[in-house]
This record gives structure tokens, C-alpha cells and sequence, in this order.
């Protein structure tokens, strides 16, 4: 399969039951999905589970696609639903970031403007102001949680976020940009 993830011939090669042309998009969009699930639950085996469920359902879904719109826009919605009905049956109210501030960060992560917020000097500080940035978004609105992680970890554009989410792309830059400051604003001189 020749076509770039996200053409209109792709997803009209998945839709097809193309197996070559799933296992790109999983190749693709895995690493993206598993971020998000992984930040959005605060532990990396839920968002596991939940990322491998969210490409199971894409492939038993496949005839449903829609050939407009994004592939990774409808795999972080999806996502998000399971990880909302995870949260749930674990029992969570509110998503704790705790067990994420324990994970190590993985080598191969790229920046971003949540770890702005924590550049510390030394480890420790970088480590407590890490945890903390964790809590603050932990303490958001449902959207505007979902939003930034999957921003931020499931590295989606805000065009994709308003997919997924339900929102215009211009309301969701918004949400996100304004939640980033408040974090900013609530670690005080921290950052």
C-alpha cells in the first residue's frame, strides 16, 4: 500500500479489509494512542489495553469508516470513550497522575509544553514539579484533560482534538492554551 495513513484511499483500502493497510496505520498510530491512554488513565497497561482495543474496534469496524476525516482523530476518539468507560469501572472519579510521575520517561518522547512547565535543574525538582504538573491536569475539566493529553501525548492536532472531542478546532486551541497558563499560573515560580 503506496498511500500516505489518512488518504482517502487508505482508509478506503482498510475499509476494504486490506490487511497490509490496517498494519500501517496501526504502525502509524500506535505509538500516539497508547501515549494518550496511557496519560489520560495515568498507567502505561491500561493504555495498553486500551490503545490495542481501540485498533481491534477499528478493524471490526472497518465498513463504518467514513472516508473524510482523520484516521488518528477517530482512533483518539475512540480511545477516549474506552478510557472514560475504564475510568469508570476502575472506580475513578478523577484520573490520578501519581502512578504516571512514577513511570520513567520514555527516551524517545519528544518535548512538550507540559515538560516546559517542569524544567527544573536538578532531577529531584524536575521529578516534584513533574508529579505536580500530573495532579494540575489531573484537577481539569474531562475535555479539557482529554484534550491536552491528546495534544500532548497522542501527539493529535487540534483539528483531529475537535474531531474527537466534538468541538470547533479555534475552541479547542483555546481550552488547552488557556489550561496550559493556569497551570503555569498555579506553580507559581516554579517553572
Amino acid at each position: 500500500m503506496d498511500d500516505e495513513p489518512g488518504s482517502d484511499a487508505f482508509l478506503s483500502a482498510i475499509r476494504a479489509g486490506d490487511r497490509r493497510a490496517f498494519a500501517r496505520a496501526v504502525s502509524v498510530y500506535e505509538r500516539s494512542v497508547r501515549r494518550f491512554a496511557s496519560a489520560f488513565l495515568g498507567d502505561a497497561a491500561e493504555g495498553d489495553d486500551v490503545a490495542q482495543r481501540a485498533f481491534l474496534d477499528l478493524w471490526n469496524d472497518r465498513a463504518k469508516l467514513r472516508p473524510e476525516g482523520s484516521l488518528r482523530g477517530l482512533l483518539l476518539a475512540r480511545a477516549r470513550h474506552l478510557c472514560l468507560n475504564r475510568a469508570r469501572a476502575l472506580g475513578r472519579a478523577r484520573v490520578r497522575g501519581e502512578s504516571l510521575a512514577a513511570e520513567p520517561v520514555q527516551a524517545d518522547a519528544p518535548p512538550t509544553p507540559l515538560d516546559a512547565l517542569v524544567g527544573a535543574q536538578d532531577s529531584r525538582d524536575a521529578g516534584a514539579l513533574h508529579a505536580r504538573v500530573l495532579a494540575l491536569v489531573a484537577e481539569l475539566d474531562d475535555d479539557v484533560r482529554t484534550a491536552i493529553w491528546m495534544r500532548f501525548a497522542g501527539e493529535a492536532s487540534f483539528e483531529e482534538i475537535a474531531e474527537a472531542i466534538g468541538r470547533p478546532p479555534h475552541a479547542m486551541r483555546a481550552l488547552v492554551y488557556r489550561a496550559l497558563a493556569g497551570i503555569r499560573g498555579k506553580l507559581g515560580g516554579a517553572s
